[in-house]
Parts: C-alpha cells; structure tokens; sequence
C-alpha cells in the first residue's frame, strides 16, 4: 500500500511564523510603550517619584515636605545616583543646586528641573559654642562684600577642569602663629569638596576654607571622611571645622555651630533630558545649568545677568562668534541688541529665533567713545553738540529709520572738507551690523556715516582704524583713536577710564535661541555658504587685501627677525658677561611673555604717542619674537658643531668672524635649518593675533566675513586652507634650501672657475727660506689648570729641518705644548716666541703666524661640509689670495702625494680614518708651511690605517719637512725622528737623538720608560730567513713582557700559519715583509702586523683553507687593506 508524502501549504507556514513573531515581540513593544518618557512640568508630577538621595543625609525628611508620596532611595555617592538616573532605575536624584550645575554643565544629558525645592544655606561645621565661629563669620562677610565668594562659586560650577584648581603655593598649610585647623571634608561632594586628579583636596569650601585659615593665621590639617561621620568628627574633638554642603537646620543647630552661610542655594531635582519639557516651545533661562553668552562689557550682558541671575555665562568676542555660539551648542541663548539681531535676520542668517520673554532688562544708551588723551581741544564738547545738532535737524532719527529699521544699506554721499585743520582718528570693529560693518571690501554703517558728517562738521579728514572688541578701549585709552564708534555702550568700568558723549541711540536687549531649519541639502548649503563668503559683494577681496597684509608682516617680521636674531646670537655669544647678560636677560623676558601681550605693549605703550602704522608695529613685534627664536635656534646649531672646527680653522690662520662665517655657520644651518622653517611658520600663523592692534589680516578678514554672513564653516575653513598653503610654500622652499646646502645632495663635480689637470707633481712646494735656522723657542713655559698642571717649566729650541717626536706617558703634557705653541692653549706663563714674533705680545698677529705652521689633529677636523678639494683649496684662496685653479692644481698634486688625488670630489663622512688624516695632512701643506705639528695623528685609527698615515709622514720627513710629533708609535719615532723629547714631570724630561733615547738613555724616568716598551719588530728580505730565529725572538718578546704560555704560543702560531705558509709563498722575492708585535698591558691586548708589498692578497680569505681555520681559532679579530701597493694584515690575538 502506498502512502502520498504530506506537504505544508506555504501560505500557512509564513502565516504562523507572523503570528509567532508578532506574539514574541508583543512584550517588548508594550515595553518599550511603557518606558516612553515621563514629562515633569510642575513639581507635583514628581508624586509618587522614585528619587535617589545621599546615605547619611535627611533629605528624605525635608523631601517628605514637599511631597505627598515619594519613594526615596540611598546611594553612597553621586556617581552611584547618576548610574541609576541613566539606567532609570530613579526618576530624579535630590542634589545640593551647586552640585547639580556642575554635573549639569559637565553631562548635557542630565538637566535641572527649574524650580529650587528647598531653599537652603550651606555652612561650616564647628564644635558647639567654638571661639571661631565668629571669627570665620566675620571673614565670611567681607570675602561676601569684596566679591570672592562669588568668584570662587563661578570657579567651581563652570564645569572647566583646567580652571578648577587650587594654587597652593598661596597657602600654608604648616603651623603658624595661632596654631593649626584641623580641617575633615567629604571627598565625593564635587564641587564643594572633592579629590583632584592630583590627589590633592578640591573644591568651593576647601579653597574658602584655605582663604580664612590665611585670614586667621592658622596652618590647616586635611582628613577625609564620608559625609555620615564628618559631624561625629567635630562633636568628638577630631576635627576643628568640617565641610560637605551641608544645610544649616534648626537640628542641627541643637548639636553643633554654623558661622555665617557662605552659599545660598536649595535642593534641586536632577532629571534626564528627555522627562523636562520645555515652556511655550522655550527654555527657562534663569534655570541653574542654562549657558548664556554675552559680550562683556555691554548693556546686554548686564540685562541679561538683572533677568537670569541663576544662569551660567560665557563670553564672546562679538554679535557672530554670539549667534555661532547658540547655532553649534555651546550656548542655549545669546543677549544681543535688538536691531544687530534683527540686521543679521535681513541679511541672511538662519537657524535662530527670538526667545519668547522678548525684550528684557533696561533700555541702553549707545555714545560716542572719547580718548582721555586726544590732542583734540574740547574733544567731548564739540563731538556732544554736533550730536545735539544733528538730532534737532531730525538727522539722527532719519539714519536710525534708514539704518535700523529699514535696513537700508545704501551710504549717502557725505562732503569731504576742502582744506582740513586735522585728522579725525575713530576706533570701530567693523563686525556689529548696522553700525559699523563690511560691504564688500568698504567699512560702512550707521556709526561710519556718523562720524564722517562729524568729520565734515568739524572740518577734518577722518580715518577709521579696525580695532577687536577687546582692543577698542585700549587703543582710545592710549591715544591710539580720538573717537570711539561702533555700537559702543556706557558702563562704569568704562567710565572710569574714559569719556562718553551723549547718547545718540538706545537699544533693547533679547534673547536669541535655536531654531529648527530644514535642511536643504548638503550640495545646496554647500553653494549658498560659498556664495555668501566669496561671491556676495565681492567678499573675496577681503580675503586677497588680508592675504597680502599678512604676507607683508610675516615675510618683513621674518627677514629683520632673521637679522636681528643673527646678532642677538653674537651678543649672546660674546666673551665679556657684562655684554652678554643684558641680552640674555632679554631674550628670557620675552620668552617668558605670551606674545599678544608683547604685541599689544609695543603698540598701547611704547609707541602710544607715536603714528607709526599699526602693520610697522606688527613687523616690530613680530620681528622681535622671531629674533629671540632665531638666536636660539643659532645657538643649538652653532653647539651642535665640533669645537674641533673651530680649532681646525684657526690652526690654518682664520680669524674668528672668518672661521665662523666659512666654517661654523655653513655647517650649523643644517642643524638650524629644520627648526627655522618651523619657527617661521608658527610666526607665520602667530600674526594672526594682529587684529588687536588694528590690522586687517587673513584672519581679521575671516571675522569679517563670518560677521555678515553667520557661519563659521567656510570664512574659517578658507582661513585655515590659505595659512595652511602658504606654510606648504614656506616649508618647499626652505627645504629646497636645505637640500642646496647638504654635501650629499649636491651634484659631484670640480669647483666653480676651475678646470681639471691631467696629471700633476707628487711633491710639495718647498716654503719660503727664513732668515734663521731657528723656528720656535719656548722658554719657562707653564700651563696650569684647575685640578693639573700639565706644564711647569719647558724650554727648548726647534730648528729648520729638524723632525722632533715627543713621547712620554700619558697626561704629561705632550699635546698640551703642541697646543700652547699654535695658542690654541692660552699658556699660564712664559715665552714662545715662533718666527721671531712673542705669541703672547697683543701685538702679534696670531692669524699670520698660524698660517706659516700647520697643525694636523687627532681628530681630523676635516670641514664636513666641503669635499675632499674644497677641504684643501679653502684657505688658500681666502687667506692667501691663490686663485682658484692655482688652488686647485696645488691640491690635487697634494692629495695625489698622500695618495687621495682619487677621492678629491668625496666628502669626509665617506672615508676611512686614515684617509681623513691623509686629507688633514694635505690641507696643512696647502699653505705651504715651514713647519707642521703632528698632534697625536694615529690615536684614533684603526690599527690598520696607522701605516698609511706614517708613511705619509715618513715621505714628508724624508722631504726635510720640519715637523713636531705627538705620537705613541715608538718604531716611527725611531725611524724618523731627528730629535726626540721625553716629557715627564711637566717638563721636556729628556732631549737627544733617537739613540740616545731609545738605546742609551742618561736618566732614570727615560730608561724605564724605554724600558716598559713592548713592541718587536723584525723584516722579512729574503726567502731564505732563519724562521727558527725569529720564532725564539717571539718567545723571548713573551718571556720577557711575561705573556702567557697561550699568548706565547699564538704569536708564534701565527707567525708560521700566517707568514711561512701563506704570505711568503704568495709574494715576489724582491718584496720585503715586515713584522711587527706590540702588547699592551693596561689593554691586555696582543697584536701582530705584518705589511708587505705586491699583488692584492689577503691571507684570511685567500690562504689556504687549513692554515686560516686553525688561526681564526685563536684571535680576537682582524683587519686587512690594499693601500698604495701595500698589504696590511692585522690580527688582535
């Protein structure tokens, strides 16, 4: 029997799984009904509300006051509370008012319910019947009558962490006359009294707290408790005062004192946003947590503080930064004049509304700014009746009609005076629509027809400079304007620092909040904003004039900065403190000053009297800034170079203007040079504060902009895109600079105005003949320092031709001779006279003297920043006046003598030690010297490359050069040494000729000197050497100098692998090989060299296999080289 398969009919299927869905999401949507947010409109909603509260407070109670039913739930902290308000776990959280705005300015999510619930006083707590309770009720009152009790609340529920600190260094906090306050607080009642970041205690009652311990002599004590316990802490006599926002109740009163209150506030209702609704469409603005921006100074600022005294404010600059204010957030409202509000609508501005309250506070004047200091007799009686003049003729009330309300934008035309008896100079800001504003790239407005019929009446020019709000009043004050008119209103601070005219206009004060727009798309706001900015009365102009104004100060500040910079480093570097100090202390002065504050005293003080132009005195400023900051980047660069150069430079006859200006300076712009571009451009964008001094900039010309059309995206972000342009610009081209001025990125090649030679002499030119054989005389020479005296007593005489090595052990004053006769080394006392001139007479020319003795180093000290030829060409053709190509052929027959003619167009960083020394030999011979001093030339070469430089000087010496030799090679010094001087003791120990030295010494330092000496040496002439002969002289080197038995047998390992078995084989019979064996013993090091000529052959890679296993078991390292036919092997064992 067959059975047919049962199918499930689709439509049934999806059906059931709707009705499923359906059911499963049903709870969740009754859910989700169910938590849609309550609305609190009066204070009766909150019945049967759960509110959180405090632990150890009795909130509950007075709660329990206003509420018929409430359900009221302890958290130990604040945090604790907030977490269930956004949770939803409570309806609202019960707080102290102070606490509430803090977390309300902090944490936009959470809002105050407008109505205070409880009002309340908040004080100290002291012991019952305390003799301070009237003390700190009295410091109480007076903080209260001067202010600071209202600073300190504003301090401390602004919300701003980086202001909300306390600047302990004001108090002490040890005992002092009337002993100490033993002060316990809550360290969770921000922002009353809390724990910083820092861990230090924090807050409105800890810093008033502080304030009247100061008052009252007292060094104070800190201890933390919870809130619970902190009265128990008084009442018990472990605490003097005690602090935690806490109400003064009548119970409480009963158990402990309370001094005067010291905040007025209540208990307030904290909510989440979404459960407050708004009145009318509109917020209550004199609700605790409300920002409310003004501009300072102004009768809105004071209507709005008369009508929102619970309202928190910030400040701005101007009418646009007010309305981007509201726009962006930062603020909920914006007090503004009337007519600038209604001005802005006309021309444009969106997203705004009048708040419903309408006008508030007290109708204002607006007067005419007059300058204590104007050179204009009678300034304020001749500004008050041509306003009365113009007001009886009906003027004024016609400009106000056309202006203010009509918004007629059209300038008449005002006469001009033919023959003017003087220059009428008015203050304006340019960004208050209708007053005083911008058409395009022309300042126009009811204030500016104003003035100009004033000028016209007065029979003067007239002159409008463009001030920032915040330099209006400084530049009247200072004499910088005679008039000030730009919607300017009367305060008393104003008052007491100028004069004001009659009244010409009142305005009203309102309130300006947000409004919903439609959006009309991204492409369209795009196009409209760019129109607005650029198009609409050829704005663009005033972003091209500011471009141009701003390149003027930046380029001019940077050129005299960079000039004023370069001397203020050669003030700053100068020997003699009494010049060097003033300009230290100067350069410490303005750094130490923030740079609008240096701007703003250059203009409004030290040329208040004066008409230099406000664009000369940006470049002044700006000049100065930049100088300081370059003279400091001279200085890093300038230490970044070896002293080495210096003395390099020197020692060839350079003077020190010529050594820094072709030496040091070259080399120090690469160091300089980064950090010039980068100072450059922040002084580039620093000048973008020049606004304050009446200065119409790139950016003044943004605020302009941004005045009239309302947005802050593209006058900002044009601002931004052309600084940041024009940096880009800055930063290529002075990185092209630096690329022109690195050796490594210039091109390879001969030297401007010389041609190439072929082939040239491998000797040097012979020096001029000098009239006496003796060159150099020392006598009595003595150089002390500090902690050594190197030299006590040194005399000698150096004759032509003779070649002289001085050794000796170290720090017995060898180089410290070599030194003082080149005065590199300012001697102590006595004589050396050089070529007949006293090195010491003021009179000798150093300079000249230096360039007949040369001098190589140890360190080389060749200039890094020239080539090989350049290394060599460069004293000659400035100091003695040879041209370039004589130069030129005179070196390349001096490098190809040394042996580097192949490296002339290499630079010193790409070569070897020993060809660096080979440079630094050909460029002391360069000047053609009579004599050369050898100092140290081989200590800091690698073993290997010590042949190369000795055979150099062995050529020079077999010249009849006359040298001085500093040197630590005792088989050189026998071999080339004419003379040779033993220094110990601080004086020339010994003097004789090398075999007197060496092998017949006549005192007893020299003798042990000679004696400690470990170095053996033998060659290698013939194939036929007695190889058992030289194996014993190794074994009696090692006996003597007592080497280990291992040393022992691997010099003598090494001599057999290394020379009988690999290099003699290898080597043409009519080569000589030469051996050398020195021990160190303060090294504890044993090296053997062996150099002899012919075709390239390195043992250690191209001997045989056997031979260089068995070696390389037994050394440390080695080192090989090819130089001019030679090969040297060294090996360290």
């Amino acid at each position: 029997m067959s059975s047919k398969p049962q199918t499930i009919d689709r439509f049934s299927l999806h059906r059931w799984f709707a009705i499923l869905l359906i059911l499963l999401l049903l709870p969740v949507g009754v859910g989700v009904r169910a938590e849609e947010a309550r609305l609190y409109e009066t204070v009766s909603d909150f019945e049967g509300a759960n509110i959180a509260i405090s632990a150890g407070t009795v909130l509950d109670q007075l709660l329990g006051e206003v509420f018929e039913e409430v359900n009221c739930l302890r958290y130990e902290d604040i945090s604790a509370q907030l977490e269930a308000l956004k949770k939803g776990d409570v309806d609202a959280v019960a707080l102290d008012l102070p606490m509430a705005t803090l977390i309300m300015a902090q944490q936009p999510e959470y809002v105050i319910f407008p109505e205070i619930l409880l009002e309340d006083r908040y004080g100290f707590v002291l012991e019952k019947d305390s003799e301070l309770t009237e003390p700190f009720s009295q410091i109480i009152r007076e903080l209260e009558a001067d202010g600071t009790l209202a600073d300190l609340k504003a301090k401390w529920c602004s919300g701003n962490e980086e202001t909300m600190i306390i600047d302990w260094s004001a108090y002490s906090l040890e005992d002092r006359a009337n002993g100490t306050l033993r002060y316990a607080y809550d360290s969770a009642a921000m922002p009353m009294d809390y724990i910083a970041a820092d861990g230090n205690a924090a807050g409105f009652e800890v810093e008033l707290l502080l304030m009247i311990a100061d008052r009252l002599d007292m060094g104070v004590e800190f201890t933390r408790s919870n809130v619970s316990s902190l009265i128990s802490f008084v009442q018990t006599g472990k605490a003097d005062v005690a602090s935690s926002c806490f109400s003064i109740t009548p119970e409480r009163l009963e158990q402990v004192d309370f001094p005067e209150a010291h905040y007025v506030g209540g208990t307030v209702l904290l909510c989440r946003e979404e459960n407050i609704p708004t009145s009318n469409g509109d917020v209550n603005l004199n609700s605790p947590g409300v920002t409310i921006a003004v501009e300072a100074a102004t009768i809105p600022e004071t209507a709005a503080k008369q009508t929102y005294p619970s309202a928190n404010y910030i400040y701005v600059n101007n009418a646009s930064d007010g309305f981007l204010a509201v726009q962006s957030g930062k603020a909920l409202a914006f007090a503004v004049n009337r007519s600038i509000y209604e001005s802005s609508i006309q021309s444009g501005m969106k997203g705004l509304r009048l708040h419903a309250d309408g006008v508030v506070g007290d109708v204002g004047n607006v007067s005419v700014g007059i300058s204590p200091v104007t050179k204009i007799p009678n300034a304020d009686q001749k500004i008050n009746d041509f306003l009365a003049e113009m007001e009886s003729q009906g003027v004024l009330d016609e400009m106000n009609q056309r202006w203010v309300i009509q918004h007629d934008y059209s300038m008449p035309e005002i006469p001009k005076a033919e023959n003017p008896d003087l220059t009428l100079k008015v203050g304006t800001t340019g960004l208050a629509e209708p007053y005083s504003f911008y058409q395009g790239a022309q300042v126009t407005g009811f204030d500016i027809e104003l003035m100009q019929r004033f000028a016209f009446w007065l029979n003067a020019d007239v002159v409008f400079e463009m001030y920032d709000w915040n330099g209006l009043v400084p530049a009247c004050v200072s004499g910088k304007v005679d008039y000030i008119a730009s919607n300017l209103f009367e305060t008393p601070e104003k008052r007491e620092v100028m004069a004001f005219s009659s009244p010409y206009t009142q305005v009203e004060t309102v309130m300006v909040i947000a409004q919903e727009e439609k959006d009309p798309g991204f492409w369209a706001s795009l196009a409209s904003s760019f129109e607005k900015t650029f198009i609409r009365e050829n704005r663009w102009r005033l972003i091209v004039n500011g471009l141009i104004v701003t390149l003027e100060i930046a380029v001019l500040a940077g050129i005299f900065g960079t000039i004023l910079g370069f001397g203020l480093c050669l003030l700053l570097r100068s020997k003699k403190r009494w010049l060097r100090a003033p300009f230290k202390a100067f350069c410490v002065l303005i750094q130490g000053i923030p740079s609008l504050v240096v701007l703003m005293i250059i203009y409004f003080v030290i040329f208040a009297s004066s008409s230099i132009s406000p664009v000369a005195v940006g470049i002044i400023a700006f000049a100065i800034l930049f100088a300081v900051s370059v003279a400091g980047i001279l200085q890093t660069g300038i230490n970044a170079i070896d002293n080495g150069q210096w003395e390099a430079a020197s020692a060839l006859g350079f003077t020190r203007v010529g050594t820094f200006v072709r030496v040091i300076l070259p080399q120090a712009l690469r160091h300089v040079l980064p950090l010039y571009k980068g100072e450059f451009v922040s002084m580039l964008k620093l000048t973008s504060i020049v606004g304050y001094i009446s200065i119409e900039d790139l950016t003044k010309a943004g605020d302009i902009i941004r005045s009239r059309t309302y947005e802050a995206f593209f006058p900002l972000i044009a601002t931004a895109a052309i600084y940041f342009a024009i940096s880009t610009l800055v930063t290529f081209a002075i990185g092209r600079i630096e690329i022109k001025i690195d050796p490594k990125q210039r091109p390879r090649r001969l030297p401007k105005g010389v041609q190439e030679i072929s082939g040239a002499m491998e000797t040097r030119k012979e020096a001029p003949a000098y009239e006496s054989g003796e060159l150099i005389r020392v006598e009595h020479l003595k150089k002390a320092y500090p902690n050594a005296t190197p030299l006590k007593d040194v005399n000698t005489v150096i004759h032509r031709g003779e070649v002289i090595t001085i050794i000796g052990p170290s720090g017995t004053g060898k180089s410290t001779l070599m030194r003082c006769i080149n005065r590199l080394e300012i001697p102590t006392a006595g004589k050396i006279t050089v070529f007949g001139k006293d090195m010491g007479d003021r009179k000798t020319n150093l300079c000249a003297v230096r360039r007949r003795m040369g001098m190589v180093f140890q360190s080389f000290n060749l200039f890094n920043h020239l080539n090989v030829i350049e290394n060599v060409m460069l004293a000659p053709t400035t100091l003695l006046g040879v041209s370039k190509q004589e130069a030129y052929e005179n070196g390349m027959r001096l490098l190809r003598m040394v042996g580097m003619g192949e490296k002339a167009l290499n630079y010193p960083d790409e070569m070897s030690g020993g060809q660096k020394q080979r440079v630094a030999i050909a460029r002391a011979l360069a000047m053609n010297p009579e004599i050369v001093l050898f100092d140290e030339p081989t200590s800091a070469l690698d073993p290997t490359m010590v042949g190369e430089v000795l055979s150099v000087m062995r050529k020079l010496a077999a010249e009849g050069l006359t040298m001085m030799i500093v040197t630590h090679e005792m088989k050189f010094a026998r071999d080339v040494s004419t003379r040779i001087f033993y220094m110990d003791q601080g004086i020339i120990y010994e003097d004789g000729t090398p075999e007197e030295i060496f092998d017949h010494p006549r005192r007893n330092r020299t003798r042990a000197f000679v004696n400690r000496l470990k170095v053996l040496f033998f060659s290698i002439t013939s194939p036929n050497y007695d190889f058992i002969a030289m194996t014993e002289a190794l074994q009696q080197f090692g006996e003597k100098h007592l080497l280990t038995r291992r040393q022992i047998d691997n010099l003598r390992r090494a001599f057999e692998e290394i020379c009988a078995t690999n290099i003699l084989p290898n080597s043409p019979e009519d080569y000589t090989l030469r051996v050398f064996t020195e021990y160190s013993e303060e090294a504890n090091r044993l090296e053997m060299r062996f150099i002899w000529g012919g075709a390239r052959y390195n043992p250690m890679e191209e001997g045989d296999e056997l031979s260089i296993r068995l070696v390389r078991g037994f050394i440390q390292e080695s080192h090989y080289e090819y130089v001019d036919g030679e090969n040297r092997l060294a090996l360290v064992l």
